[in-house]
């Protein structure tokens, strides 16, 4: 993993970039270390996808980050991510502030 917090284009998505009012989080993600992205669809959190990854099987070893799927395919740290859902309007009215990272707890 690079230390940037770039967003990282989802292998499989199609190759565009959509402009920053254009994209919403859809989605809470983890990255595998060299592997795929997975996510399972709203409202789930971090801690729904790490436990289909225990009940799986799957080597915790690995190394593995959490973040958030856009709406164009790619995956986003959690401090871009929180640009992106600051842009859309995504936050919920009662957000609670995580610094300059977003959490889902923020959004749904």
């Amino acid at each position: 993993m690079t230390d940037q917090d770039d967003w990282q284009p989802d292998p499989l998505a199609p190759d565009h970039r959509l402009h920053l009012s254009a994209l919403h989080v859809v989605a809470a993600a983890i990255r595998i270390e060299h592997g795929p992205v997975l996510s399972l669809p709203r409202p789930a959190r971090h801690h729904d996808i790490i436990r289909a990854l225990d009940a799986s099987g799957f080597p915790f070893e690995q190394h593995w980050e959490q973040g958030f799927l856009l709406s164009d395919g790619r995956f986003a740290r959690r401090k871009p991510a929180r640009i992106v859902a600051i842009a859309a309007g995504q936050f919920k009215p009662d957000a609670t502030h995580h610094g300059e990272l977003l959490f889902s707890e923020d959004l749904w």
